[in-house]
C-alpha cells in the first residue's frame, strides 16, 4: 500500500497542494496553524492509531486500517518526491500539515472544541 501511496502522491502532488490552499483559505481562514490542542488531538489521534495496530495485529480491521495508514505515508513520500524534484520548496508540507487534508470534515468540530470563538 505504501508505494501505491506514493506513486499516487507523486502523480497528483499540484492537486493536493492546490487542495491545501483551499481548505486553508476557506475553513481555515487563511491561517494554516492551529490551536496547541486541537494540534494535540490530532496527534494523539494518529498515536492512539499506531497503538492499535500493534496491539490488534491478527485482526484483519486492524490490517486494513494499517494498510491505509502505510498508503498515507507513501502519498506523503511521494507529494514531498515531487514537491523536491520540481524545486517548489513554497508547496513543501510537514506530515503534520498534509495529514491535515484527511481530516477536513473533523478539523470542522475539533478547531472549535479547543477555540469556540473559531466556530465555523
Amino acid at each position: 500500500m505504501f508505494w501505491a501511496g506514493n506513486f499516487e502522491g507523486y502523480l497528483t502532488q499540484q492537486y493536493i497542494i492546490d487542495a491545501y490552499h483551499n481548505f486553508v483559505d476557506s475553513v481555515l481562514n487563511k491561517t494554516p496553524d492551529i490551536s496547541t490542542g486541537a494540534k494535540g488531538f490530532i496527534n494523539d489521534q494518529l498515536e492512539w492509531i499506531d497503538n492499535q495496530i500493534k496491539a490488534n495485529n491478527g485482526s484483519n480491521y486492524w490490517q486494513f486500517v494499517k494498510g491505509l495508514i502505510a498508503q498515507l505515508k507513501g502519498m506523503y513520500r511521494g507529494y514531498q518526491q515531487k514537491v523536491n524534484e520540481t524545486g517548489k520548496v513554497e508547496d513543501s508540507l510537514d506530515f503534520f500539515h498534509f495529514y491535515y487534508l484527511t481530516n477536513m470534515g473533523d478539523l470542522e468540530d475539533i478547531i472549535p472544541a479547543f477555540d469556540p470563538s473559531k466556530m465555523f
